[in-house]
C-alpha cells in the first residue's frame, strides 16, 4: 500500500516552524536546567 500525503507548501512551512520553535523551546528549557540534551539519548540504542 501506499499513503500519499499532499501537504500544500505554506503548511508544510508552519509544520517545520513549530516543530523548530518547540524544539528551541525544549532545548532552551534543558539550558536553563544545565542538562546535555543528548545525556538522555546516549543510553538509548534503537
Amino acid at each position: 500500500m501506499q499513503y500519499k500525503f499532499s501537504f500544500s507548501k505554506t503548511a508544510l512551512k508552519n509544520l517545520l516552524k513549530i516543530s523548530t520553535n518547540k524544539r528551541k523551546a525544549i532545548l532552551a528549557k534543558l539550558a536553563q536546567l544545565k542538562l546535555s540534551p543528548y545525556k538522555k539519548n546516549n543510553n538509548i540504542k534503537n
